[in-house]
């Protein structure tokens, strides 16, 4: 036991001395917890979805204001240059046919000045005439007969009659009627087919209708092959 004594009293001092210098060391950091933080996403900008116009006084589903419609027309037509063909068919009940076509391209310059050739083919003959805006016995627009049309009858959103759609923007028109009134003839069996374009044009229309009481067949189509607006 005595020897023992300073043995474990030495072992007590170094244990001692030992802790004495753990204690003064510093701390090793632990793992420094971050607060996480969300960054809120913007929200998108949402994309406005363009929308098709619609010509004056036609709407997706019908032409509601024929005469709105005939007017922008013309108005259109005014400062535009364009290629036209006009075709008017009459097949009498014994088989006789009277055909008018008149083919014309109007040019208006920057001075304004409205000028147009006219090929007119008929039972007399094929005649070309040069005209100019100081004559008013013939619209390039053809009013005269759009008007009538337009207001004819009942006109309906109908589909592209090619069945592909050469402008998304195009809009085509469709009346079927039993009985109108056409030019002022009582008509019969009445089909018209309306081309419009947003900026108020009507590309095209093609007009069938059986005159009552004749027997007569008559066909009328009007197409502007080109419009364009400048100096080309």
């Amino acid at each position: 036991m005595s020897r023992l004594a300073p043995v474990l009293l030495c072992c007590a001092v170094l244990a001692a001395g030992c802790a004495g210098f753990a204690a003064d060391d510093p701390e090793t950091p632990g793992p420094v917890s971050v607060p996480e933080v969300t960054v809120p996403t913007p929200e998108a900008t949402p994309t406005a979805t363009a929308r098709s116009r619609i010509a004056p006084g036609a709407t997706r589903a019908g032409v509601v204001d024929p005469d709105a419609l005939v007017t922008g027309h013309v108005e259109r037509l005014r400062n535009a240059s364009a290629l036209f063909t006009y075709e008017r068919t009459v097949t009498a009940a014994n088989g006789t046919v009277r055909r008018r076509v008149i083919d014309g391209r109007v040019d208006r310059g920057a001075n304004t000045t409205t000028t147009w050739t006219v090929t007119t083919a008929s039972d007399d003959g094929t005649r070309t005439e040069a005209r100019s805006g100081d004559n008013r016995s013939f619209s390039p627009s053809f009013r005269d007969r759009l008007g009538p049309v337009l207001s004819a009858v009942e006109l309906v959103r109908a589909d592209n009659p090619s069945g592909v759609p050469l402008r998304t923007t195009t809009y085509y028109y469709r009346a079927n009627a039993t009985t109108a009134t056409v030019f002022g003839e009582r008509a019969r069996n009445v089909s018209v087919l309306l081309e419009v374009e947003p900026s108020g044009v009507v590309m095209s229309y093609r007009l069938r209708y059986e005159r009552v009481g004749t027997g007569e067949r008559v066909v009328e189509r009007l197409n502007y092959g080109a419009v364009w607006f400048g100096n080309d």
